[in-house]
């Protein structure tokens, strides 16, 4: 018999949490996932995954953890939708994975619920999460777990994610023409130097004439990209990671000079006062005291370097500043948007006029953004005709002075 219930188990794979927040990672063998779920809790550990090892395995370097913002907002919208219903978080976290036909969503959902079930709080298992879900979002969730308005907060941020979405595939749309641009010149110089200039560099290899230096360079070139070009790509790539290490390295002084820059200083500002302004707004209008909404409001930012520029005006703001004057030492802002938190502390109603800066600034970051992308479709095709003109004018020059030779 004990060898009949020994086949019958298998090899489950647990992530577990110790009670100082310790990530542990192991192997067990139980019959079904509940009895590994009870040995994960038996060990001392809170349960965060399970799942079979057979499945731990196999393809385990192409799995996505993390949710696409269509994934996003059909995981925000649904769960207000069952919220807003009456129905429990776990509960709702169960039909939504029953419903769910996304993979990386219904894994989430699975650890999402394991983790709740367990007594965790839904942010806490939002932060935790391997999905890596926006610091908004899980600032925004322990709010409304706070007060009550669990379903409320979701429902706002999902209205927000379908904003950025419309938004984001409009700009996608847009990009789409300079991306193919990109492509046709790309193609147009590798068709150059792999088929065109051979040809030219074998006639003055044959009639020993030196071509002029405008056409020797361009020949060079031509043969550089031919010996070369295979290594070209991973030379790209690691560029742009070297560049993106020193950027990092150097975070605070590039954060500082991209504010003061014409064109991206005011683009990266309006994006700013859109997250910022519209997380702080909604969280003052559903009652949250206003040095607990600045605080998970620049919590909820990606930007490790701007949560460290807004500290300062933080401070401020504990110490009985005025949001307005506060943000304006900062240099952050565009001062329409601090006109209007301005506007909203006298009337008495900051949230109202943080949600009106926030949804001004993203119309205007929007049209700044597809103004950018209307310039650099005309500047693409500008720099493809010149380095083809440049290309041709400099093979005719060498063909010419190949005339003089021979004449």
């Amino acid at each position: 018999m004990a060898a009949v219930l020994q086949q019958q188990e298998r090899v489950w794979r647990y992530v577990g949490e110790t009670a100082q927040g310790e990530t542990l990672r192991g192997e067990l063998r139980a019959r079904d996932e509940k009895s590994a779920l009870l040995q994960v809790r038996q060990m001392g550990l809170r349960p965060v995954e399970i799942r079979p090892a057979a499945l731990g395995r196999s393809f385990s370097l192409f799995r996505r953890t993390k949710l696409s913002w269509s994934e996003l907002e059909v995981f925000t919208r649904g769960l207000a939708d069952l919220l807003e219903a009456g129905i429990p978080l776990a509960d709702a976290l169960q039909l939504l994975q029953k419903s769910s036909a996304q993979r990386p969503l219904d894994a989430l959902l699975k650890r999402l619920s394991t983790r709740i079930l367990s007594g965790e709080g839904l942010a806490s298992a939002l932060a935790h999460d391997p999905a890596e879900l926006p610091r908004l979002l899980v600032g925004l969730v322990r709010a409304g777990e706070e007060s009550g308005n669990l379903g409320l907060v979701m429902r706002e941020y999902a209205d927000k994610v379908e904003r950025e979405n419309i938004l984001r595939q409009e700009l996608s749309g847009q990009l789409a023409y300079p991306v193919m641009l990109m492509g046709m010149i790309l193609l147009t110089l590798g068709f150059l130097a792999w088929f065109v200039l051979p040809r030219f560099d074998s006639i003055f290899t044959d009639t020993a004439a030196p071509p002029p230096a405008s056409t020797q360079f361009v020949l060079q070139a031509g043969a550089f990209v031919r010996t070369f070009g295979v290594w070209i790509p991973p030379a790209v790539i690691l560029v742009i990671m070297l560049v993106k290490s020193v950027l990092e390295a150097n975070g605070s002084a590039v954060g500082a000079l991209i504010h003061r820059l014409p064109v991206l200083g005011r683009l990266s500002r309006q994006m700013l006062a859109d997250k910022y302004f519209g997380a702080m707004g909604f969280l003052l209008r559903s009652g949250t005291p206003l040095a607990r909404a600045e605080a998970i409001a620049r919590d909820g930012l990606n930007s490790q370097v701007t949560r460290a520029l807004l500290e300062p005006a933080s401070i401020r703001v504990k110490a009985g500043t005025s949001l307005s004057e506060a943000l304006d030492t900062t240099g952050l802002f565009e001062p329409e948007s601090l006109q209007l938190a301005k506007l909203g502390e006298k009337n008495g109603e900051l949230g109202e006029m943080l949600l009106r800066a926030a949804g001004q600034s993203q119309k205007a970051y929007s049209r700044l953004s597809k103004r950018l992308l209307e310039v650099v479709g005309p500047l693409m095709i500008l720099g493809l005709g010149l380095v083809i003109g440049g290309v041709i004018v400099s093979v005719m020059v060498g063909i010419l002075s190949l005339n003089e030779v021979v004449f």
